[in-house]
């Protein structure tokens, strides 16, 4: 499922100038400043509202000279030590928008910010400045120089993720829809903070996300009362700076997800990963003693990424929400349904562009055709997932001829998924199944490869008897082995997990196995 961040435009500073305003309106009232004093913020475009230029009536009186004025300065800076726990992808915050019929949802961003605002206080004379700092010098004794504020701003949405929304609108009403308009659908699936603004003149319209912070500290940056400050011109104005600190989370992008099929169709290229998913781990690695010791902490971050094995197609990005227990993926193929034959899923023969079964493994699953979708009952198992959910094994089966066909029906409306998968521990499977396994000498030999490549060079790979089948003996050997080595170094396994594609789907050198 493709997952798009993009940071969210501001138009005329949409969260930093209303939250800059109302809080020095607030400390207006807290430290006495006359209700008259002019605001003059002109933010990083350098311009400020002309008074009585709006659309309604207000107060605002004419700037003059040696009037009372206070101009404010904004500086905002990111929290280091937040930056790696910011919630992304996730589960964190609430959804702007969300869609659970086709999986579609988008949800904003959040970045701790420290905000500091520097205020140049201008006043008529020195009297009115020193009557005011004397104030403060009341109030701060009064432990009033913290502040608990409520902040209200809104974000914008980022106009390309609407682009892509009524694409995905488009599909959905395409095939078996639901009869929703755009704007319907859109207003009925957002949150109720949502709303369409404009310029003053009804043109440049967006929709916007009102959001209010509470209980956010602010507090002033100086000790016991602001500098004395000093007279400012002829016209005997008095000026005074000062600053005030708060932190708050501020939204900073926007992420949206959507799976890549909608209603049995397959979304356009330029609204997916123009390349394949890359895979980590696609060679064997080799560690010195110590760093071997620390792969326990750099695998937890490899977890997070690409499951092992091969997405068919490459584009896809499939992680289903939750897997047969002991499994490692083969592959997992996306698949749409064919109105002509609506049961029919894929076919273990033709894969695709540049992906062909082994014969020896293809051979052997031929024989595996009653246990691919019963429960550790074979060295492979056969999956169908409908979106990223896993269906019941007793819903899908393969054919004779190697099709893999569906026994429910399924409905346009969903995304499916097929997955090819290996045991990842041989010894939970019955005698029968392994004994099935080693009659297929060379299918046996890849699978042990497969799941621990060091064996060939170790000496744990079983030798052909007759070109054809392996002892029941060096079969469980082998067995043995790679649970020894799981036991003892943990999880060490997962990295050695990722040779699937190399020994299932690719060409492979006939005499590197022993014979």
């Amino acid at each position: 499922m493709p997952k798009i961040v993009m940071a969210v435009p501001e138009l005329e500073q949409s969260v930093t100038r209303p939250i800059v305003l109302d809080i020095t309106r607030q400390l207006f009232a807290m430290t006495g400043i006359p209700p008259t004093t002019s605001i003059f913020y002109p933010g990083d475009n350098g311009r400020a509202k002309q008074p009585n230029s709006g659309i309604t009536p207000d107060s605002d009186i004419n700037n003059a000279p040696f009037t009372n004025k206070i101009t404010i300065e904004v500086e905002e800076d990111y929290q280091i030590d937040h930056i790696l726990t910011s919630a992304i992808y996730r589960p964190e915050n609430l959804f702007i928008f969300r869609d659970d019929r086709i999986e579609t949802n988008i949800k904003p961003i959040y970045s701790a910010t420290d905000v500091t605002l520097s205020f140049h206080f201008r006043a008529i004379d020195k009297a009115s400045c020193m009557r005011w700092r004397d104030d403060i010098k009341t109030r701060v004794s009064m432990s009033r120089d913290v502040i608990n504020h409520d902040l209200s701003y809104y974000y914008l949405i980022p106009p390309e993720f609407l682009v892509i929304l009524k694409e995905l609108h488009r599909m959905r009403e395409n095939v078996n829809g639901y009869g929703e308009d755009y704007d319907t659908y859109f207003k009925a699936n957002s949150t109720q903070r949502a709303s369409y603004i404009t310029n003053l003149i009804g043109t440049q319209g967006q929709w916007a996300i009102s959001e209010t912070q509470m209980r956010v500290i602010g507090v002033f940056d100086f000790e016991g009362v602001p500098e004395r400050g000093s007279t400012e011109d002829e016209g005997g104005t008095w000026s005074i700076g000062f600053s005030y600190k708060f932190k708050y989370d501020k939204p900073s992008a926007c992420t949206m997800s959507y799976p890549l099929v909608i209603h049995n169709q397959v979304v356009a290229q330029n609204y997916r990963p123009d390349a394949p998913v890359d895979t980590p781990d696609q060679h064997v690695r080799s560690y010195s003693l110590s760093a071997e010791n620390f792969y326990a902490f750099e695998k937890k971050t490899q977890l997070l990424g690409t499951p092992q094995g091969v997405a068919i197609p490459s584009f896809d990005e499939f992680i289903p929400a939750s897997t047969p227990v002991n499994t490692m993926r083969v592959f997992t193929a996306m698949t749409t349904l064919d109105p002509a034959a609506p049961s029919l899923l894929m076919s273990l023969t033709n894969l695709g562009v540049n992906q062909v079964i082994d014969p020896d493994i293809l051979a052997f699953i031929t024989g595996e055709i009653a246990y691919l979708t019963r429960a550790r009952q074979s060295a492979f198992a056969i999956s169908l997932y409908r979106n990223i959910d896993l269906l019941e094994p007793n819903a899908v089966k393969v054919m004779p001829n190697l099709d893999v066909v569906s026994n429910i029906e399924l409905s346009t409306r969903d995304y499916h998924h097929v997955r090819l998968s290996l045991a990842t521990d041989l010894s939970q499977l019955p005698i029968a199944a392994r004994d099935r396994m080693r009659m297929h000498g060379k299918a046996c030999q890849l699978i042990l490869m497969a799941l621990d490549p060091s064996l060939q060079s170790r000496g744990f790979i079983p030798i052909l008897v007759n070109n054809t089948y392996v002892t029941r003996a060096d079969l469980q050997r082998a067995i043995d082995e790679i649970n020894r080595v799981v036991i003892n170094q943990g999880d060490h396994q997962v990295r050695q997990f990722n040779y699937t594609e190399f020994y299932f789907l690719q060409a492979f050198r006939r005499d590197d196995l022993a014979t």
